[in-house]
């Protein structure tokens, strides 16, 4: 039995898009306040587009934060595959630890594109099937 409606999944879409627009905001001043909350909010714009696939195919997700879980539960995966779960540290630890050095803007840069990729599959994926 579903544990969601399926029309849940356009919602979480909806809200995958609008974390992924806030994390492009944050982009455009990326010096400024927390780099990490950029990768925060591409992890959860990634997190909530597997979530909206996986209840547009099975009407239930797993509750967690952890992409690689998401991934393991896909019967397609999205471009890059499990290299997304890099950003599940985002979701976790980096949350509560200040500055990252080895952050920069080009890292910046590669976040925002993996989660624009992630979404436009997603999108795909909803309007196929």
């Amino acid at each position: 039995m579903a544990k969601f409606d399926a029309t849940y999944a356009i919602q979480l879409f909806d809200i995958a898009m609008a974390d992924l627009e806030s994390a492009k905001v944050l982009a455009a001043t990326w010096q400024r306040g927390r780099i990490e909350n950029i990768f925060f909010l591409v992890q959860q714009s990634v997190e909530k587009g597997l979530k909206a696939y996986l209840c547009h195919k099975n009407g239930d997700f797993p509750m967690v934060h952890d992409l690689g879980i998401l991934l393991g539960k896909m019967d397609l995966l999205p471009p890059q595959g499990y290299s997304l779960v890099s950003f599940s540290q985002f979701a976790g630890i980096r949350r509560y630890e200040t500055g990252n050095p080895h952050l920069d803007k080009s890292d910046v840069d590669v976040a925002i594109a993996s989660g624009e990729q992630v979404l436009a599959w997603v999108s795909s994926q909803l309007k196929t099937s």
